[in-house]
């Protein structure tokens, strides 16, 4: 029998308690009060002891698993070693490109990795490539244990036949399925609410979570969103709220995992005045319980699973134990290393890498090809100041909506230019399967003073995106890219600066951890000296600048466009 003694966190009766827990063959057996010389036991309040705290491990309701860049099982390394033992994951992009068979690729490699994935049925159609059969045969599975959020709530509330549909293949294997309604009104979230759907992923103020609650919606906090992280915080004053809040990343990059995962976002929850139980409660139980996944709760009977942190202010993690074994140890770690990025290396490695898979059919470009030239005869062109009216995308940091602003840019051999000084550059979108000729508009908010960035992750087909101050950067990023495959590609002054490989669907990398994140933190760096980009995500804000399902201005295949009015826009005004 082995055992691992501290004060134990008891979220479900609210307590802390000195004890030890003991188990064997990957079960938690008892779990014992510790008795002092005066044979009473003592609430942890009054222990002096610098005694580690044990609780169950931290589940992350919501994360995008392309998003991470990396294999499931690579991911789940980093997270281990932040104490994150499980995540409800989301795959679309995945199912959009390779159908089923990227699908069954993710899971048979997430099943090698000690931590427990829930996998989530993707629920969009992608005629041809994944279909309404598809989510029959993914929903079934034991690995899947919830259908994929619905991001087509409009669908939800007018009960269209083949949301229908695929809300009923759900219901009929008793899992639960997962929403994206934000700010709905009364009337309409009543009958949003008559749907099968059990949870809301839209929420960004306390009245909106509020009102989704008090219709038996669960809610997952966003917890790499600062501002709606901090409106949402109040929701834990009101212990009735307990069981129907959990935390989510919904987007987190490996790369930054050791920096702090959940574990940080419940520090900060608690450093702000919320309720120590019903956050950890959110962090640890609720996920777990409402996806239906098999990880232990701290309890006899339970597999032994639980975490080993130094304090229940900064939750920093010593030992995540998976069924009985320690998969991280940072035990050994003086006091002064505390809080610093744990070595990823001591995390418990699969041996079987995630195999290359593709769907990559991009024609390279040229500088012309991505020219705007100013129309014949436009009304908008000021022949004085070689200037001429642009309508411009204009974006802000960690944000998926856009708005349309306009601009005076300057004309340079008949065609429309960037001006750094304005923070307007070009924004380059180009079929990664080869139907149609690039699309070009220009974008604000990217603070970037030079170079261009070029990526093959972009919501929801996964085209290549590119953004940068010269047609030549532009035009090298992009067909590097293409030559790569898919990735991220990175170039300064005519020469390529740095570059990510996505050599599985052109949306996440088969390489170790180890390798993956040094080929991040130098990109990182080029970003902020080379390039001298002044937001701290643009990759994030890029990814989204053809989600032609979110407002207001985006790329399109046919050119720029008006989500609202669902209409075409020229890029030159006039």
């Amino acid at each position: 029998m082995k055992k691992v003694s501290g004060i134990i966190v008891d979220i479900e009766n609210r307590r802390q308690f000195p004890g030890t827990v003991c188990f064997e063959k990957g079960k938690i057996v008892d779990i014992l009060h510790t008795v002092y010389n005066d044979s009473v036991i003592r609430p942890a309040t009054t222990i002096s002891d610098n005694l580690p705290y044990i609780l169950p491990g931290f589940i992350d309701a919501h994360i995008q698993l392309e998003m991470s860049q990396v294999s499931p099982s690579e991911y789940a390394r980093g997270a281990l070693s932040q104490g994150v033992i499980g995540a409800a994951v989301d795959c679309d992009a995945t199912s959009a490109i390779l159908g089923l068979k990227g699908l069954h690729a993710l899971i048979d490699n997430a099943k090698k990795a000690p931590f427990y994935f829930g996998f989530a049925a993707p629920s969009t159609i992608h005629h041809g490539i994944y279909e309404l059969s598809d989510i029959k045969k993914l929903i079934s599975m034991p690995e899947v244990t919830h259908l994929g959020k619905i991001d087509d709530f409009p669908s939800v509330i007018l009960h269209e036949a083949r949301t229908e549909q695929i809300l009923a293949l759900a219901q009929a294997e008793g899992k639960p399925a997962d929403g994206y309604a934000p700010s709905l009104s009364a009337s309409h979230l009543d009958e949003y609410c008559k749907s099968s759907i059990s949870t809301d992923h839209g929420c960004t103020s306390y009245e909106d979570a509020l009102a989704k609650l008090r219709h038996h919606l669960s809610i997952t906090i966003p917890t790499r969103i600062p501002e709606t992280y901090r409106a949402l915080l109040p929701l834990f004053d009101d212990r009735t709220n307990a069981d129907k809040l959990m935390l989510s990343s919904g987007i987190i990059f490996a790369a930054n995992i050791p920096n702090g995962y959940l574990n940080k976002s419940v520090a900060k929850a608690i450093e702000n005045g919320a309720d120590i139980y019903s956050v950890l409660r959110a962090a640890c139980i609720n996920s777990a319980t409402h996806y239906h996944l098999s990880s232990g709760l701290l309890k006899v009977g339970d597999n032994a699973d639980f975490i080993v942190v130094n304090s229940i202010h900064s939750f920093d993690v010593l030992q995540t134990y998976i069924k009985g074994k320690c998969v991280y140890d940072n035990s050994d770690a003086d006091e002064d290393e505390l809080g610093k990025p744990a070595d990823i290396s001591l995390v418990e490695s699969t041996k079987a890498p995630l195999k290359a898979l593709n769907r990559f059919d991009a024609q390279k470009i040229t500088a012309e090809d991505i020219a705007v030239r100013v129309p014949a005869n436009s009304h908008a062109f000021d022949e004085k100041t070689q200037h001429i009216l642009v309508n411009i995308i204009e974006a802000q940091n960690d944000e998926t909506c856009t708005a349309k602003k306009t601009e005076s840019l300057a004309i340079k051999d008949g065609a429309v230019i960037s001006d750094v000084s304005k923070d307007c550059i070009k924004a380059v979108l180009v079929s990664r399967y080869a139907h149609f000729a690039p699309v070009t508009a220009f974008v604000h908010g990217f603070k970037m003073e030079k170079g261009a960035i070029a990526i093959s992750v972009s919501h929801d087909k996964h085209n290549i995106i590119a953004v940068g101050t010269t047609d030549a950067d532009i035009t090298l990023a992009v067909n590097t890219l293409i030559d790569l495959k898919g990735g991220e590609v990175y170039v300064v002054d005519g020469k390529i600066a740095g570059q990510i490989q996505f050599d599985f669907a052109g949306l996440l990398s088969t390489k170790r951890f180890e390798e993956y994140k040094a080929e991040y933190d130098k990109i990182a760096q080029i970003t902020r000296t080379d390039m001298q980009i002044k937001i701290k995500r643009p990759i994030r804000l890029m990814t989204h600048l053809a989600e032609t399902d979110i407002p207001t201005i985006k790329l399109s295949p046919r050119g720029l466009f008006n989500v609202a009015t669902q209409e075409l826009i020229p890029v030159v005004v006039g």
